[in-house]
């Protein structure tokens, strides 16, 4: 998730340019609890400006998996449960599993 915030925002990673500022990712919580994953979160975004969070609000999507049926993903506009691939229009070219 570090790698995808310092990439949206243009900064270096772990003394490595980055350069994918355009990129969208798609992050799928199955690891930590709801609570951890916002800690974490806040921690990352404590010292950004307002500017840069939206950034992050419009590149980066987090889909976590409370109920059993959050780990479907449809590929269609079926309004099936779980989650739509139309909350992540335009699909992402990112996406990552396992957040840790």
């Amino acid at each position: 998730m570090q790698l995808a915030v310092k990439t949206v925002l243009g900064l270096p990673f772990l003394n490595w340019e980055t350069q994918g500022m355009e990129l969208k990712w798609a992050f799928f919580q199955n690891e930590n609890s709801m609570r951890r994953l916002k800690a974490d979160l806040a921690a990352m975004m404590r010292d950004l400006t307002s500017k840069q969070i939206a950034m992050l609000d419009e590149h980066i999507a987090i889909h976590g998996l409370v109920k059993d049926t959050d780990g479907i993903l449809h590929l269609s506009d079926d309004q099936g449960e779980g989650a739509s691939w139309r909350r992540f229009n335009p699909a992402p070219p990112i996406l990552l599993s396992a957040i840790r």
